[in-house]
């Protein structure tokens, strides 16, 4: 990774600017490497030019990065695009990060700061190495407790670097995240309900409901295969259905055919759009997880007549979405698609007491 590239990558966020320009600010006069002031890891910022990867080690498990001359991606995860920004946001966070006050030596009281060995199973310690393309390590830090000062926007966090008994508290925002979720690209899809016209969904034992809308200025799906005698519990009974593509996110990915999508253990739901729009969305239960998986189609917008003005270009939406998802599959909350397990039973009036169903 380049040094322009990284600071390239900074600049690219509003958020991230803000941060380094906070931090710049806030940088302390040089002063001894031992001392309450100075920074974690002075020069830092010049050795980033050779910045390749990060890893983030617990008792659990580790998570690495690696730059790849455009984007990050996740090495555990084959290769899938993590969140740049957030990334960008930990190395310059680590390399602005300056010592508040000594603590303790004693390896026996690590455990009370959270800063005992990540590599021991169930360990509290979170390590953040950086690493060159040729393996060496860059910096290389143990993260422990959050300590807030009261009637202060100032706290601070626990860190000591790995080979040196000293532990410091440390002025600094670090608090690096466990899981995939916290790290990956998390967007699967963003299709808002105005934009979906028709909502078929197809469960395992044949059973089916099918949401319409006659305008997106609509307010609410009506139940377009309604049971003779049978009425809607609500007039929007149906509209969580319409919102599954609206801000789904992941929690963690798989290599297509590593989870199984069983036909008589999947759900199976199409969204039509009002500008020909096609998504279709498949989901199981593996091992006590969502699963699911995802591909759109759009029709291009038509040259004949239509304010263009009004018409999106959902090819270029769904064109993104099936290069996003190919070859993956998503494991996601199960709130996200809960609304998707809704039986027709679940959409209509119950029958009172003693009436006749």
């Amino acid at each position: 990774m380049t040094r322009t590239g990284f600071f390239t990558l900074c600049a690219a966020t509003a958020v991230i600017l803000a941060f380094t320009v906070y931090t710049v600010i806030r940088q302390p006069a040089v002063r001894a490497a031992d001392s309450a002031g100075a920074l974690l890891f002075p020069g830092l910022t010049e050795r980033l030019n050779g910045l390749k990867s990060v890893a983030i080690r617990t008792g659990n498990g580790e998570l690495t990065f690696d730059w790849d001359g455009k984007i990050w991606t996740s090495r555990e995860r084959n290769g899938y695009p993590a969140d740049s920004v957030k990334i960008a946001a930990l190395i310059v966070q680590m390399a602005q990060m300056t010592k508040i006050e000594p603590k303790t030596r004693s390896a026996e009281k690590y455990d009370r700061l959270d800063l005992e060995d990540p590599t021991k199973k169930d360990s509290h310690g979170k390590e953040v190495a950086l690493f060159d393309s040729g393996g060496k390590v860059l910096a290389d830090i143990i993260v422990g407790k959050r300590k807030f000062t009261l009637g202060s926007k100032e706290g601070g966090v626990y860190v000591r670097i790995p080979g040196d008994p000293q532990t410091w508290l440390a002025l600094g925002d670090l608090n690096p995240g466990l899981k995939p979720g916290d790290w990956l690209m998390r967007e699967i899809a963003n299709i808002p309900d105005t934009a979906i016209r028709r909502v078929s969904v197809t469960h395992a034992d044949g059973e089916k409901l099918v949401l319409e809308k006659s305008s997106p200025t609509d307010t609410a799906f009506k139940i377009a295969n309604l049971p003779r005698g049978k009425q809607a519990s609500s007039d929007y009974a149906g509209n969580e259905l319409g919102h599954v593509l609206s801000d789904l996110l992941l929690d963690d990915v798989a290599k297509a055919g590593s989870i199984d999508f069983p036909r008589e253990k999947t759900t199976v739901a199409e969204f039509d759009g009002f500008q020909g729009l096609h998504v279709v969305v498949e989901t199981t239960e593996s091992a006590g997880n969502t699963w699911l998986r995802i591909h759109a189609t759009a029709d291009a917008p038509s040259d004949s007549g239509a304010d263009k003005s009004a018409v999106n270009d959902w090819s270029k939406t769904a064109a993104a979405i099936t290069a996003r998802s190919t070859n993956w599959v998503y494991r996601v909350p199960s709130y996200e698609v809960s609304s998707l397990n809704k039986r027709m039973s679940d959409l209509v009036k119950k029958p009172e007491k003693g009436a006749k169903s």
